[in-house]
């Protein structure tokens, strides 16, 4: 019987229903100017002219959100004794790199500081040759930290840890 080493895989992307809401957030600049201005398509004076710098400005808007909805990035890390995995996904294409654990700086905790609501935690796994992955944000400063512990843990084989 062959054993896989034990593996952390970490999906870090923008939720389905997020891309749906910035999607329709979208649509509608691109709708709604041209039917609420459509009696004024066919006079081209300075007023017509200034309502059409509206609608384009709009329309710029628009496909500016349903673009990220779209194409937003997207990264997976596979954490496994003694390599990272990483995995980028981005509006031109996919990157995969692989690092040992020498190639890994830090693994640390992030603390986001809100202004108008409590702060959140994530891990950053800094690498000697690339930016850092960043995790998914966690309202709880233990769930972030019992991540970080899992990623060191795999990484360095030890199984007592996960």
């Amino acid at each position: 019987m062959v054993t896989r080493p034990p593996q952390l895989v970490i999906d870090h992307r923008m939720p389905l229903g997020a891309r749906v809401v910035i999607a329709t957030l979208g649509a509608v600049p691109l709708i709604l100017p041209g039917w609420a201005l459509a009696p004024w398509r066919i006079e081209f004076g300075l007023f017509a002219a200034g309502l059409w710098i509206i609608v384009i400005g709009a329309a710029g808007l628009g496909l500016a959100f349903i673009a990220v909805a779209l194409f937003s990035s997207g990264q997976t890390m596979r954490v496994e004794p003694g390599v990272i995995h990483l995995q980028r996904t981005e509006i031109f294409g996919t990157t995969r790199r692989r690092y040992t654990s020498d190639q890994v700086r830090a693994i640390a905790l992030k603390t986001t500081d809100w202004s108008d609501g409590p702060d959140t935690y994530s891990v950053r796994v800094a690498f000697a040759q690339d930016r850092p992955f960043i995790s998914q944000s966690f309202s709880k400063k233990s769930d972030a930290r019992a991540l970080m512990a899992q990623i060191s843990n795999t990484l360095s084989g030890d199984q007592t840890g996960t």
